[in-house]
């Protein structure tokens, strides 16, 4: 038993090295960001920073809306020809972040935004938009990056995005611009890294290929879609919560959903790492026992830590989040079906089965906007948890119900 676990679980194996320098990226972004506003706010003046924050999100929502459903593309189909892949990708995202960074400006002209009046400076909007450039940039090749199996280059890319830190100092004299070119300098600097390490493998160029385009179409705008609709329950419930709750609550929520993702850091990131062996050829099966048991090994004692010292971590914040510790023990115990979930999106996007994780991602935030206004009505905030788990529980039982009818870990096991 020992030597067969030990057989499965090899640190040099490609699924875990890759997965490793991810989870290492990932929080090396998730410290940097905590340190970039936390020295920010000593810096700047806290209207500065509101300023900042809101031209940032900007740029986050404008990137968010321009990907176009290709950071997955580059990872499925990367392998099998990586100039055409690469430049087509990267070509279409850099033209539709410009044109919705043009359109953006021009909704919160028409919608007399605030944020409006800092942006409309013809100056300041070219900055905004190569910022936004640059930034979608280094997403792209982020992905390129794993894509091709360079981790170790995805954690160099996440350090070099974390000087931004260190220009914060320097551009105080700018404001709220100081802070946001700040982000521009350390995108700069990880774009010409990242160009220097895709060249090595790909001829960058702005180039579209058509007809990878037209094939690749349906998987790109599936995953664009599903991914857009998996996001929005995060940004719905804090407004649901704020109308029937109150603001204490929602802070509540936010804290315990933030500490209770930091569980799935590992989970997502050998999900991805499986879709990416996948791309490689790699055989699904041997990869999938291999990523469930890497998570199983990672949950079960994780689990059983935040079970025993909820309120312990909660009242590290503040003592008022104390209350919001069986939220966060929901969160923490529904890892176990989140990941499972994850693992299977995966294997869909290996399969091309792009419909199904849309359908999947429709069910699941109707589930939680339907189920979370319930459980809050009768409940209040420990709501949210009931819903998250019996969503989640929904989906899973959908999930083996379509693996049992298609007879479809037979059919991996055979096609891979």
């Amino acid at each position: 038993m020992k030597l067969c676990l030990e057989k499965k679980i090899n640190i040099n194996d490609p699924l875990f090295k890759n997965s490793l320098f991810l989870i290492s990226g990932r929080f090396v972004n998730s410290m940097c960001g905590f340190l970039f506003w936390f020295i920010g706010a000593k810096l700047y003046t806290i209207e500065e920073v509101g300023t900042a924050t809101a031209i940032i999100a900007s740029l986050n929502l404008v990137i968010q809306l321009s990907r176009m459903g290709f950071d997955f593309t580059l990872i499925r189909f990367l392998p099998q020809n990586k100039n055409v892949v690469y430049n087509s990708s990267f070509t279409i995202t850099t033209l539709a972040s410009i044109i919705v960074s043009a359109v953006y400006v021009l909704i919160i002209n028409v919608f007399q935004v605030s944020i409006y009046n800092t942006l409309n400076n013809i100056y300041v909007f070219l900055l905004f938009a190569v910022v936004v450039v640059m930034r979608s940039k280094t997403m792209i090749d982020g992905q390129a990056l794993l894509a091709i199996r360079a981790g170790r280059s995805y954690l160099i890319e996440s350090l070099f995005l974390a000087t931004r830190i260190l220009f914060l100092p320097v551009l105080v004299y700018w404001g709220s611009l100081g802070v946001f070119m700040s982000l521009g300098i350390a995108c700069l600097f990880a774009s010409l890294f990242t160009l220097w390490r895709l060249s090595k493998v790909v001829q960058v160029k702005l180039k579209l290929d058509i007809d990878f385009v037209r094939r690749s179409f349906s998987f790109s705008i599936d995953n664009y879609l599903a991914n857009m609709i998996y996001e929005l329950p995060p940004m719905l419930i804090p407004i649901l919560l704020i109308s029937f709750l109150g603001e204490v609550d929602v802070a509540r929520f936010y804290m315990t959903y933030v500490i209770g993702n930091l569980v799935l850091v590992i989970p997502e990131a050998l999900s991805l790492g499986l879709l990416v062996e996948g791309s490689h050829g790699e055989k699904v099966r041997n990869n999938t026992i291999k990523a469930c048991l890497g998570i199983l090994i990672f949950l079960i004692p994780t689990i059983i830590v935040v079970l025993s010292c909820s309120e312990f971590i909660l009242g590290l914040i503040k003592h008022e989040y104390v209350e919001s510790a069986p939220l966060l023990e929901i969160f923490v115990v529904s890892g176990a079906l989140v990941a499972f979930y994850l693992v299977f999106v995966s294997i869909q996007r290996i399969r091309m089965q792009t419909k199904t994780i849309l359908w999947l991602n429709i069910i699941r935030l109707a589930s939680l906007v339907f189920l979370g206004h319930y459980f809050m009505i009768s409940h209040g905030l420990i709501g949210i948890g009931y819903a998250w788990f019996c969503t989640y529980l929904i989906l899973n039982i959908v999930i083996i119900f379509k693996v049992l009818y298609q007879k479809w870990f037979v059919q991996i096991g055979v096609d891979s």
